[in-house]
């Protein structure tokens, strides 16, 4: 979506991941979290009027409430970095800050106030219409059996992300090569679908 957003606009994107900045040894999580904001904004001075966007991923692998001791200096100090960062970075109306997350309720609560992370967007998971663009999207590069359905395929995958729907697409694609089948079959498909539906069970077991 970031890089969607970034070329839409024909904006400099630069990515980050948040479990990058985190470290036991003092000052070089804070560190490396002024290092990519000082690229950000070498970054704005040579793009020739250009946006930029400092996509940070993961965001709350950064001072995470649920990780975080009263006693972590070193995350406090990686934190306050980011908030000095960021509050800087909204002075310079050609550099864009955009976080990621699936698990906003682990935020620390500084980053989400006013002039920081202070409009938040919700992607849901895609509905069915947006399961079969998204599959087919996917299905591109592959040779079809005639007898491949989206439609009757979206039907078994609610609640897939787009990244499980990628998973299965490819999954197929390799039961075929597998199988020595000269094309991507509908079956290939049941059975990828089934695999990642087992393996969302798993997933859920171990969170429950």
């Amino acid at each position: 979506l970031i890089k969607a957003i970034a070329k839409s606009t024909d904006s400099v994107l630069i990515r980050s991941i948040g479990s990058d900045f985190v470290d036991k040894f003092v000052g070089v999580g804070a560190q490396r979290v002024r290092a990519v904001f000082e690229q950000a904004r070498e970054a704005v001075t040579n793009a020739a009027g250009k946006k930029v966007i400092l996509f940070i991923d993961e965001i709350d692998a950064i001072g995470c409430r649920d990780n975080m001791r009263s006693d972590d200096i070193e995350s406090s100090r990686t934190v306050n970095a980011l908030l000095a960062e960021i509050e800087e970075a909204n002075t310079n109306p050609s550099l864009i800050v955009v976080g990621a997350t699936n698990f906003i309720d682990r935020v620390d609560k500084a980053l989400l106030r006013p002039g920081r992370f202070d409009a938040t967007i919700r992607i849901g998971l895609p509905d069915i219409s947006k399961r079969v663009s998204i599959m087919k999207c996917y299905a591109k590069r592959y040779h079809l059996d005639e007898d491949v359905d989206f439609e009757k395929l979206a039907h078994f995958t609610e609640g897939f992300t787009p990244a499980d729907l990628e998973f299965v697409t490819r999954d197929a694609g390799l039961r075929a090569l597998n199988g020595n089948l000269v094309s991507v079959t509908f079956d290939c498909f049941v059975q990828a679908i089934d695999g990642m539906l087992h393996s969302l069970k798993n997933r859920g077991d171990e969170n429950a």
